[in-house]
């Protein structure tokens, strides 16, 4: 009683204290966060340092000052080079109203210059700490602690060394203390000169919070004006403010000091140009008009010069007289007046004539003075293009370089009378670039068109013109060729429909050629919809062209460059897309928000392999993003399985000739390109790599399965049904496993492939009991077991985890084969590119491990390489070599061979031990050479033959642009497996007994062309020999294949089987996955069961061995499943019927055969049923039946 007394005491004491605190103290403690800036989203140029600025991983804005990205020196994929102290290098975050308590980044050493590297950080200008110094080459990390520092923060990195310093992984954790103070009152813009009419915000980051202020000078209090509006600044004044929130105390007084600045006086562009960084307004007109960027560059000239006029929304046309504000900024060395907004004087005043020009007049030396002007140069030649579009053209006066708008305008080879465009630069070059067709003159007495060829708006015109002073134009319309007797041209033609526009120019008599003009009728470009941009086709027919005023509802926004949209009213046609990607830097929007979108229709490339043949995504490049309004409704997602089903068979089988999202898998998935999709409980396929899960819908697979719940690739195809799910973490997952719900994304394309793009977080996954496999072939005293292992980029440097998994899987998943075709080993120092080829301490790492995890002592045979000469990661000198037991089996005492000397055979076996099979063969060239070993076990030679041919790198990619897909990197391997089976012929045509196993990492399936070759009819592939659902030793996107073979000679077909023992393919490195491959083993019995049990059959008959000795023999041959009882039956009767004519003997005989293999099953099926089982009484039936046999031969 007394305790519970005092107990309610103390908790009534403690309320009264936790009330009071709350309500007259209000103090609060931050639950602490951490917060990762990885710079991913940095725009920061790759070959100059720039000032510019991105939004992060956290929604902070950062800005940096003179830096690059990392340029192969990064930490962590991405991260930014500070240039040096002279340039002011730094990176600084907006106002983070969190506080901050520690800091880290990491740092390392930025190109290979020697000097000192640090940074130093600054916390709202205040100094914290500076890095220690370093110069070598590793990975630094700097941390600042228990800084402890409430309310609004601004994080700041300086570089102070004079030499470049890369960052990455830019941490902090917010404050965690207690706040007894409302964060101070910020303002935007920041104090300082502003114009006229310019509205300033007051803010601070304590919620709930209010301000007041002041513009007369005096202290701000709760007395003082309650901000709730922008104030108007159209003088100089002083804004003094203080924010107040119950509980907690006031915030300091904040004062802002603004001045109007005086408006700008015109100024010519030639004395513009050369002032960076000064504001100014200029006046000039249009010349030129290109969408870069998600910007509009106009190119703008007055009496004095011409500049780009550079800026969002842009909608000045050619010929326009503009006025402009800005400033000028040094973009890679050219010019831009960069611009909020601009001001239309008068709509088509009419271009300035082009000023004539000769190629010296574009080199670096004279370029600057034609800089952003129209310019036209004669009688060019063009000589070459580059895979960027640029022509290298020559005149009378020495070579230049032309970059047109359309790459259709030119043609190399050809001669053209004049071309007009303005000047660019980059890349330090001087460019012409032609805007339109009319700028390109070819001849003289020839008919032009503007528009030249290509789309056109319905309604719109055409206007033909020629340079042929008193020439008539004559036309068609109607694919007819012109005459005198056509349409005499008058006036612009208009466009209702495709149409081709054939024309001549004749003067006295003489008519020039047919010239031919082809228009293709788009809609109206500023009432489109998204579905109308994308079309039924992979590409959209108004590439190229500015759309305005696309409405959409924001999906997904990626970054602060990207963002996804979809249709507000959908169409009614599956074909057509209703989602679109939107490039557009620091757009701002969120999802929900309704938008319209200004900008080129861009058929962008993904990132992806520079050799491959990949398909385009339709995008809008923005040039102007409006936000009509917040927080709409989305449209349901399209679920797979149920809203439409996924093609199961067939990705293209048309060439794309026609667009059948409902057949063929690649149009599918391009019919849903930008849109949210989902997909319901999807079973993995393949463990995750690249942050990309490989899943399927149960209820759309077409294919074979694996055991595990993989889908096997077949010959014919290829499982379209295959879904690549994109992940920002990747999950632990394994084949088979599923999961437990719904994945909503949107579909995306890259590398090759198109992805789902998740955008919410995954549902739980459920474990669907995947195990590693252990091998089904047991090691036996007389049969010989040899393994084909592909150990992944395998070295000393490796690691020892590696290596440990490595060693146990040899004991625990294959049971210690006797010999290894190790594929993939590299030298000791793995790819560090140091000249060094021997790999005796990678080998003897391995066999250390595994001797230390119980294994036998193995030994090792291979033949280095030539430095970088068999392909690989550089420096590494990847090979194939071998492991082998000694106790177990022996390598044939020979002289080895060398990188070059070719292997061999003679009456002796291998001339060469081991050798290398025609290494100087071009086949083989940049790639690992095949090595024969041969070995000798129990008194019989095997030759073993180790390969690793070339990669599918190069094939298209089944996703690709090329259809029908060309396997580029076929041809390499036929080569080399004609050089194999060549070698393989000579072995056997010197000895056709000889014992051969061809093992390794082919590179292509067992239904391949080069498998084919390989076998020829020499050799049996084993992996031929398993059941469908284990044939797979890699998982690639998903479809479970063969790349790694064990073959051998005829002769051992027989009397051996295989295993594939799947433990890596199906698992990440979480569940002990040691390779990307599976391992493929066989094992070979030389006793040959069945030559011996017909030896005994034979002594049977001629009474030289007991029916009781043979009966037990046949009895524990079919308990051990060695025989079954048919091939007991068909044997002795082999035996004892062969040349035997009297039917009534055959007839007897058999009946006494037939009634052993009876007895044999009645006994396998008492065995399997677990009944006590007597092998004496099965003995005694079998041996009665043998005597009624012996006895009719004996009549």
């Amino acid at each position: 009683m007394y305790m519970k007394k005092s107990v309610s005491i103390f908790m009534a004491f403690v309320l009264v204290i936790s009330l009071f605190s709350t309500s007259i103290m209000n103090i609060s403690s931050a639950e602490q966060q951490t917060f990762v800036e990885t710079l991913s989203n940095s725009d920061a140029p790759g070959n100059t340092y720039a000032d510019g600025s991105f939004v992060g991983d956290n929604g902070i804005t950062w800005s940096y000052v003179s830096a690059r990205d990392e340029s192969g020196y990064g930490i962590d994929e991405n991260g930014l080079m500070l240039r040096n102290s002279d340039s002011n290098s730094s990176i600084v975050s907006e106002v983070i109203p969190e506080g901050i308590s520690s800091f880290s980044v990491d740092l390392k050493k930025g190109f290979t210059g020697a000097g000192n590297r640090q940074v130093e950080l600054f916390i709202n200008g205040e100094s914290k700490g500076t890095s220690e110094a370093f110069d070598d080459t590793d990975v630094h990390t700097f941390s600042v602690d228990e800084m402890n520092i409430a309310g609004d923060v601004e994080i700041k990195i300086v570089n102070t060394t004079a030499k470049q310093v890369v960052i990455d992984n830019i941490t902090w954790t917010s404050f965690d203390g207690q706040i007894t103070q409302v964060s101070p009152v910020k303002s935007s813009p920041g104090a300082g000169e502003v114009t006229a009419g310019t509205e300033v915000t007051l803010s601070t980051s304590t919620a709930d919070a209010q301000i007041y202020y002041t513009l007369d000078g005096s202290e701000p209090t709760v007395e003082s004006t309650l901000y709730e509006n922008p104030i108007i600044v159209e003088e100089s004044l002083s804004i003094k403010a203080i924010a107040m929130k119950d509980g907690l105390d006031s915030s300091e007084v904040a004062t802002f000091h603004y001045t109007v600045k005086p408006p700008l006086t015109l100024s010519n562009i030639l004395d513009v140009r050369s002032n960076v960084g000064v504001e100014a307004k200029i006046e000039g007109i249009v010349t030129a008009s290109f969408e870069a960027g998600g910007k509009t560059n106009l190119y703008v000239q007055d009496n004095t010069a011409g500049i780009i006029v550079r800026g969002s929304g842009l909608s000045a046309s050619i010929g326009d007289k503009i006025t402009a504000e800005g400033s000028v900024s040094d973009y890679y060395g050219m010019a831009q007046f960069e611009v909020d907004g601009l001001t239309i004087l008068v709509e088509d005043e009419g271009t300035p004539e082009p000023q004539l020009v000769i190629s010296t007049d574009l080199t670096s030396e004279n370029g600057e003075a034609v800089e952003a002007e129209l310019v036209t140069i004669e009688k060019v030649t063009i000589q070459e293009v580059d895979n960027f579009g640029n022509y290298t053209a020559v005149d009378q006066n020495g070579t230049f370089k032309l970059n047109p708008d359309n790459e259709s305008l030119l043609e190399v080879g050809k001669t053209y009378e004049q071309i007009t465009g303005v000047v660019d630069y980059n890349y330090n070059e001087y460019k012409i670039v032609p805007r339109f067709s009319l700028d390109v003159i070819q001849e003289y007495f020839t008919v032009y068109a503007q528009p030249g060829t290509g789309k056109i708006e319905e309604g719109n015109t055409v206007t033909l013109m020629t340079f042929v002073e008193n020439g008539t134009i004559y036309y068609t319309v109607d694919g007819s060729n012109p005459t005198t007797e056509s349409n005499v041209y008058a006036e612009p033609i208009q466009i209702n429909e495709d149409t081709t526009i054939k024309a001549i120019v004749v003067e006295d008599n003489n008519a020039s050629d047919v010239v031919t003009f082809e228009y293709t009728v788009v809609l109206p470009l500023d009432s489109l919809d998204i579905h109308d941009i994308q079309g039924a086709s992979h590409t959209s027919l108004y590439e190229g062209l500015i759309v305005k005023d696309v409405p959409g509802i924001v999906t997904h926004v990626d970054g602060t460059s990207e963002f996804f949209m979809e249709s507000v009213v959908a169409d009614d046609d599956i074909r057509t897309s209703e989602g679109i990607k939107v490039y557009a830097r620091n757009s701002g929007v969120k999802v929900g928000d309704l938008v319209s979108v200004t900008g080129e229709v861009v058929e962008y490339r993904e990132d992806g392999y520079d050799d491959a043949a990949d398909l385009l995504t339709t995008e809008i490049s923005a040039s102007s993003v409006e936000v009509v309004a917040n927080d709409q409704p989305l449209s349901a997602p399209i679920e797979l399985g149920v809203d439409r089903l996924i093609p199961t068979s067939i990705i293209d089988n048309d060439a794309f000739t026609v667009f059948d999202p409902e057949e063929d898998g690649i149009d599918f998935y391009e019919s849903l390109e930008g849109m949210r999709v989902t997909i319901s409980d999807a079973s993995v396929i393949a463990p995750p790599k690249y942050d990309e899960i490989p899943v399927v819908l149960e209820g759309s697979v077409d294919a074979n399965r694996t055991p595990a719940g993989g889908i096997l690739i077949s010959e014919d195809e290829l499982n379209p049904e295959r879904i690549m799910v994109k992940v920002s973490n990747e999950p632990t997952v394994k084949v088979g496993d599923r999961f437990d719900g719904t994945i909503t994304g949107i579909f995306s394309y890259d590398y090759s492939n198109f992805k789902l793009l998740a955008i919410e977080e995954l549902p739980e996954v459920i474990d669907g009991g995947t195990e590693r496999e252990v091998s089904t072939i047991q090691p036996a005293e007389d049969k010989l077991t040899v393994a084909s292992y592909n150990v992944e980029n395998f070295s000393l440097e490796s690691g020892q985890e590696k290596i440990n998994t490595i060693a146990e899987s040899m004991i625990t998943n294959l049971n210690t084969p006797d010999i290894v075709g190790l594929v993939e080993v590299q030298d000791n120092d793995g790819p560090t590119d140091s000249g060094v080829t021997d790999a005796s301490q990678s080998y003897q790492a391995l066999i250390a491990a595994i001797e230390a995890h119980g294994g036998p002592t193995y030994e090792f045979t291979e033949i280095a390489p030539i430095d970088k000469t068999d392909g690989g990661q550089p420096g590494g000198n990847i090979r194939v070599g071998y492991i082998y037991n000694p106790e177990r089996v022996s390598l044939v005492e020979k002289q080895a061979g060398d990188a070059i000397t070719a292997v061999g055979y003679d009456e002796n076996g291998l001339t060469l031990n081991p050798g290398r099979i025609d290494p100087t063969n071009e086949a083989f060239e940049s790639s690992r050479k095949s090595l024969a070993a041969e070995f000798e076990f129990n008194g019989e030679r095997v030759i073993v033959i180790a390969n690793h041919f070339n990669s599918k790198r190069g094939d298209g990619a089944p996703f690709g642009s090329e259809q029908p897909v060309v396997l580029g990197s076929e041809p390499q391997r036929l080569e080399m497996a004609k050089a194999i089976n060549g070698f393989i012929q000579d072995v056997l045509t010197v000895n056709p007994e000889s014992n051969i196993v061809v093992l390794g990492d082919m590179n292509d399936f067992e239904f391949s062309n080069p498998l084919d070759v390989l076998k020829g009819n020499e050799l049996v592939n084993m992996v031929d020999q398993l059941p469908v659902e284990e044939r797979y030793t890699y998982n690639y996107q998903g479809n479970s294949q063969v790349l790694d073979h064990i073959l051998v000679s005829n002769n051992l077909l027989d009397n051996t089987v295989a295993d594939i023992v799947n433990m890596n393919a199906d698992f990440t490195e979480e569940h002990g996955r040691t390779s990307d491959h599976d391992p493929v083993m066989i094992q070979i019995d030389f006793n040959d069961p069945v030559g011996d049990l017909t030896n005994v059959f034979e002594q049977l008959k001629y009474n030289e061995v007991s029916t009781q000795e043979v009966a037990e023999l046949i009895v524990s041959k079919v308990v051990s499943g060695e025989f079954s009882s048919n091939e007991i039956s068909n044997l002795l009767k082999e035996v004892f019927l062969t040349n035997v004519s009297d039917h009534k003997v055959i007839k007897q005989a058999e009946k006494r055969i037939d009634h052993i293999e009876k007895d044999l099953n009645h006994m396998l099926k008492d065995l399997n049923k677990g009944k006590k089982f007597k092998e004496d009484k099965y003995v005694k039936l079998v041996a009665k039946e043998l005597n009624k046999l012996l006895k009719e031969f004996s009549k």
